[in-house]
C-alpha cells in the first residue's frame, strides 16, 4: 500500500492550525541565504557590507512572497484578482481581496523569481551596490531553498506527478488527485468509484445537522447534477482519515487511486540541489557581476522543463500548445531571458567579484 500520508504541519494545535512545514521551508530558505551571504560578505568575496545582509533578506523575502503570490494570481489564477472572499470576525463578515487569501494556497515560482528581482533593483539603488551583483547574491543564496519548497510540496501531497505508464522511482498514490477529480470534467468514472470507499464509512453530519449516507445511486445522482458540496464533505474526511494514519480507509482508497511520480522529489533535487550545486562550481572563481544569476536562471529554467515533464499540470489550466505546461512555457521564456543575459554581463567591462575557492581555510 503505497498511498502518502503525511501531515502538513510540524507542530499542529488544532485540526485547521498549527505550524506548517511549507511555511518552515520559507524560514529555512531566507535563514540559509543569509548565511551564505553573510559568509562571502566577511571573506570579503562579495562589496555588501556585513550589517547590511538582514536588510537584504528582508527585502528578498518580501519580494519573494509578494511576487509569488501576484504570480499566481496572473499566470494561473487571473480571477482571484477580480473576486472578493468573506471573512469571518466573530459575528461578521467582511470582504477580503481574494489575493490575499493566502491561506488557501497559491504561489508561482516565476512570479517569486520576479518579486525577487524587482526587491534585488530596489536594495541595489537603495546602497549603491551593483544590482546585477545583488542578483548574484540572491540567486546563490536563495538557489536551496527551492529544495526546501519542494520538499514541502512533497509533504502536502501537493503538485503531485504524472500516471506511471510504466515502473517508476518510488511511485505513490497521492490523495490530493481526488480534488482534481472534482475540479475539471472528465473525471465523473473516477468519482464514482471513490463510493467503494464512501461505503465503508457510513453516515456524516453535515455542520447544519443534516446527516449523509448515499446509496450508490443517490452518490451517482451527486455526480451527475454537480452536487460537489455533499461529495467534498466525504473527499475531506477521506483525506483527514488518511492522514490520521486509519488503515481501512487507506487500504479502500489505494484501490482507486493511481500510481503517479513523486515528481515534487524529482523536482527539489533538480531544481533545488543540482542547480544549487552548479552555481557552487561556478563562482569557485571570481566572476563578473551578473554571470551568478545568468547561470541560475539557465539552469533551473532547464531543469524546471524537465522536471514537470513528470508532474500533472495545474487543474484549472491542463496542457498548453505543443503539449506543454504552463510552467514549462514561463521556464521558456526564462530561459531566453538567461542566454541573453549571459551574453550582456559576459562581454561589459565590470571588475570580476566572489571566487570562493581562493579563501584560505
Amino acid at each position: 500500500m503505497n498511498v502518502h500520508y503525511m501531515s502538513p504541519f510540524a507542530i499542529q494545535f488544532s485540526q485547521s492550525f498549527g505550524i506548517r512545514w511549507y511555511g518552515l521551508s520559507y524560514l529555512a530558505g531566507f535563514l540559509t541565504g543569509y548565511i551564505i551571504i553573510t559568509w562571502l560578505s566577511k571573506n570579503k568575496l562579495s562589496p555588501i557590507p556585513t550589517e547590511k545582509v538582514a536588510d537584504l533578506i528582508s527585502y528578498l523575502a518580501f519580494g519573494t512572497m509578494i511576487g509569488g503570490r501576484l504570480g499566481y494570481c496572473v499566470f494561473y489564477a487571473p480571477d482571484l484578482l477580480f473576486s472578493l472572499d468573506w471573512v469571518s470576525l466573530g459575528p461578521l463578515k467582511v470582504p477580503l481581496w481574494s489575493a490575499l487569501a493566502v491561506w488557501k494556497g497559491g504561489m508561482a515560482s516565476h512570479g517569486g523569481i520576479i518579486g525577487l528581482g524587482v526587491a534585488s533593483v530596489l536594495f541595489a539603488r537603495k546602497y549603491k551596490i551593483k544590482v546585477l551583483h545583488i542578483l548574484d547574491l540572491a540567486t546563490f543564496g536563495g538557489a536551496i531553498a527551492i529544495f526546501y519548497g519542494r520538499i514541502a510540496n512533497f509533504i502536502n501531497g501537493e503538485l503531485y506527478g504524472r500516471v506511471c505508464e510504466n515502473k517508476c522511482f518510488y511511485p505513490l498514490k497521492f490523495p490530493e488527485e481526488m480534488s482534481r477529480w472534482m475540479s475539471v470534467e472528465g473525471y465523473s468514472e473516477s468519482l464514482k468509484s471513490l463510493y467503494s470507499v464512501v461505503k465503508g464509512i457510513g453516515p456524516l453530519t453535515l455542520p447544519s445537522g443534516t446527516q449523509l449516507n448515499p446509496d450508490s445511486i443517490q452518490w451517482n445522482q451527486w455526480i451527475s447534477t454537480n452536487s460537489m458540496y455533499n461529495i467534498r464533505v466525504y473527499v475531506d474526511f477521506i483525506k483527514q482519515k488518511v492522514a490520521d494514519g486509519h488503515q481501512e480507509i487507506t487500504q479502500a482508497l489505494s484501490l482507486v487511486l493511481f500510481d503517479r511520480h513523486p515528481s515534487q522529489l524529482y523536482q527539489a533535487f533538480g531544481e533545488g540541489l543540482f542547480v544549487f550545486v552548479v552555481l557552487i562550481l561556478v563562482w569557485r572563481k571570481a566572476r563578473k557581476p551578473g554571470v551568478v544569476a545568468s547561470v541560475w536562471c539557465v539552469t533551473y529554467a532547464l531543469m524546471r522543463i524537465l522536471g514537470e515533464q513528470f508532474r500533472m499540470p495545474d487543474a484549472q489550466i491542463g496542457y498548453q500548445f505543443l503539449g506543454l505546461t504552463r510552467g514549462q512555457v514561463l521556464s521558456l521564456a526564462q530561459l531566453v531571458f538567461g542566454i541573453a543575459l549571459l551574453a550582456f554581463v559576459s562581454n561589459r567591462k565590470n571588475k570580476k567579484i566572489g571566487g570562493w575557492g581562493q579563501v584560505s581555510s
